[in-house]
């Protein structure tokens, strides 16, 4: 048991990474969930150095719909895997 002012992902992540480090290439997740408290940009970019691809969501502000419309309107998609397709941007 942690003290609630210790179960913040700062905390957290260390043991996760060292988890993850340890598991051989082919058990690591598909993918990292980086969603609430997870999808801060220290997270984010802790799975990026591992090379441990993530997902998570974004707000659908003006800019991000903008963005998302004019993706749309491009059909040269490429293919993400898993029957997925996907384009890559700068928000």
């Amino acid at each position: 048991m942690m003290p609630g002012n210790e179960s913040a992902p700062l905390h957290n992540m260390p043991g996760i990474w060292a988890w993850l480090d340890a598991l051989p290439p082919a058990e690591r997740p598909a993918l990292l969930r980086g969603d609430i408290a997870y999808g801060n940009e220290s997270v984010l970019r802790e799975a990026e150095a591992g090379n441990q691809p993530y997902l998570t969501k974004l707000r659908l502000t003006k800019n991000v719909k903008r963005l998302v419309t004019k993706l749309f309107a491009h059909p040269d998609w490429e293919k993400a895997g898993l029957g997925w397709q996907g384009r890559e941007d700068t928000l």
